[in-house]
């Protein structure tokens, strides 16, 4: 059992994410190798990270699902053993549920956790399938006493007793908790200053006398290694000790040459042999540092993981053009691949998993699909009977309906913001761990929610149809059609936003202001004509409630000497 631990901004998730295999969202460069049991990852990338779990910092999951739905889905998704029996897969989740203790909690839906039992539950995601490597981020922070304890020393601490292998990163352990650990990785800015034995790293550093520490006045030993990680352990002379030279003493020191090596380390503690992880440090700057990093597999003596590779801080967080490329162009370059590489039997069962998660999780929120269903007809009824006095049938009435018509099938989809927004972070984290592609989850998991978009579209289309008394046939066939197709472009806008924006507070600014500038260039306040000259033949033009409400009024009356809205 491992610890990662270093001051803020020691690198400790980035090298986490690099020993897993994960896809770094922040956009971070990464090239080299990676080796598991001596196999390149570049070839059964997929089938080799199946013995690897991976547990991000923070929690994403669906808030409506139950506990057991949420571990049931994420082993049907991991599940690569196609013959494997009902029993088998019922037995595998009450082991997960039990050893994470959740099982009293199974049929209490995510959104009533506590962030404790939130962060178990993610831990029972990826180990559901029984991977030999568990990687976990920061697994308790933010938590009181009682959840860390049950977390690290309950729940992994028996991982570990059943010959798995977890490594952690950590911010500030308790004295407690550091104490669980058998082997302590420690960076600073970067780089590596200790590797070895958790018990002995207090005394690597205070025992050295190039080092000189004279303050060792701590109870807790982790806040004095984070102290010497940050830089704020003061030297005999009164300064404090730099990285380069934690650096040097770790490069000179014996532990050094003994994990640096590739032979497989074995470290013997109170629960008995493990293997543990060893990574030896390269050349490199704080922007470009390299890592050569070796593991394990705890079931297989002798097997390892092995990581070389370079890492450089190219972009800290993601932007708005690295999340609308993630959205839009991936899926369709992830099409193509598909069709070089594709395993029809396996996408198949996924795409059948992900619709029936996708419809669980729209349904099981009714009073959202009632009131949204409800809200559709209502608005209609209500400009039925505002416009209904106007003059009959002439495009005087129909213009500002199919406008504000326009206009509020577009603000109607604000209640389903909260909703796609949550879903995009669940999405995020599970494209990272390889579970589908882009396109396949682009491909099926709308369908619901566009089903239901269409339902509401149509009736909305239906009732302000025959409140006003329009023309039938072909010509209202068509009125609904572009209302159905109206509502469908709305929904997909308001997807697109949830999709691209990082916070819910600016998905909210952003739907409302984009309605508003529908709106305004919709032909009912700023007509071409009067736009400036360079602003004229392409402005209006971006305005989907315009071609709307065009299409509808041009289809309603023949003479089209009666539309004002051209």
């Amino acid at each position: 059992m491992s610890a990662i631990l270093g001051a803020e901004g020691a690198g400790k998730s980035s090298l986490l994410h690099i020993i897993g295999g994960q896809k770094l969202s922040s956009g971070a460069e990464v090239s080299g190798k990676v080796y598991f049991n001596e196999k390149s990852m570049d070839e059964g990338r997929e089938q080799a990270w199946q013995k690897c779990a991976f547990v991000e910092a923070l929690d994403s999951h669906y808030r409506d699902l139950t506990v057991r739905e949420v571990a049931s889905y994420a082993l049907e998704l991991r599940n690569h053993e196609e013959d494997r029996t009902v029993e088998v897969f019922e037995k595998t989740l009450a082991q997960t549920l039990t050893l994470l203790q959740l099982t009293e909690l199974q049929n209490t839906k995510v959104k009533y956790l506590t962030a404790g039992e939130t962060r178990r539950l993610s831990i029972a995601e990826e180990i559901v399938v029984g991977p030999m490597l568990v990687l976990l981020d920061e697994p308790i922070t933010g938590l009181d006493a009682r959840e860390s304890s049950i977390i690290i020393t309950q729940t992994l601490r028996e991982m570990v007793n059943q010959d798995r292998t977890v490594v952690c990163t950590l911010h500030q352990p308790s004295a407690a908790v550091f104490a669980v650990f058998d082997t302590l990785v420690l960076l600073s800015k970067g780089y590596l200053v200790y590797m070895g034995p958790a018990d002995k790293a207090v005394d690597f550093f205070i025992s050295s006398p190039s080092l000189e520490i004279s303050n060792t006045n701590f109870k807790n030993p982790a806040e004095f290694l984070l102290g010497v990680s940050s830089g704020l352990i003061v030297n005999g002379t009164g300064g404090t000790i730099n990285v380069d030279t934690l650096e040097k003493h770790y490069i000179a020191s014996s532990a050094f040459g003994y994990y640096n090596g590739m032979e497989t380390l074995r470290s013997s503690d109170k629960s008995g042999q493990h293997d543990v992880l060893r990574f030896s440090h390269g050349s490199g700057g704080d922007q470009n540092s390299e890592w050569r990093c070796a593991s394990f597999d705890g079931a297989a003596p002798g097997s390892f993981v092995r990581r070389s590779m370079n890492y450089s801080k190219a972009h800290e967080n993601p932007s708005y053009w690295d999340l609308l490329f993630l959205q839009y162009y991936v899926p369709f370059m992830s099409f193509f691949d598909d069709m070089r590489h594709v395993d029809w039997v396996a996408n198949t069962r996924r795409s059948s998993i992900l619709l029936r998660r996708a419809s669980r999780v729209l349904f099981q929120r009714p009073r959202m699909v009632a009131f949204s269903t409800v809200t559709h007809v209502a608005t209609a009824l209500v400009m039925v009977y505002i416009v209904i006095d106007g003059v009959e049938n002439s495009a005087a009435v129909l213009t500002p309906t199919a406008a504000f018509g326009g206009f509020l099938l577009m603000m109607m989809n604000i209640q389903f913001a909260f909703f796609l927004f949550n879903n995009q972070k669940v999405f995020l984290r599970e494209h990272s761990r390889g579970l589908y592609s882009t396109f396949l989850r682009w491909l099926v998991e709308p369908l619901p929610l566009l089903l239901l978009r269409s339902f509401q579209g149509f009736l909305y289309a239906v009732v302000i149809h025959e409140g006003l008394g329009l023309q039938g046939g072909d010509v209202g066939i068509y009125f609904v059609l572009m209302t159905w197709f109206m509502a469908l472009a709305c929904t997909m806008i308001i997807e697109t936003i949830c999709y691209t924006l990082k916070d819910i507070r600016d998905v909210y600014g952003a739907i409302i202001v984009c309605a508003l500038v529908l709106f305004l260039f919709s032909g009912m306040f700023f007509k071409a004509d009067t736009l400036p000259r360079w602003m004229a033949p392409w402005l209006p033009s971006i305005s989907i409630i315009r071609w709307y409400s065009q299409g509808i009024i041009n289809n309603e009356f023949e003479d089209n000497s009666e539309v004002g809205n051209k």
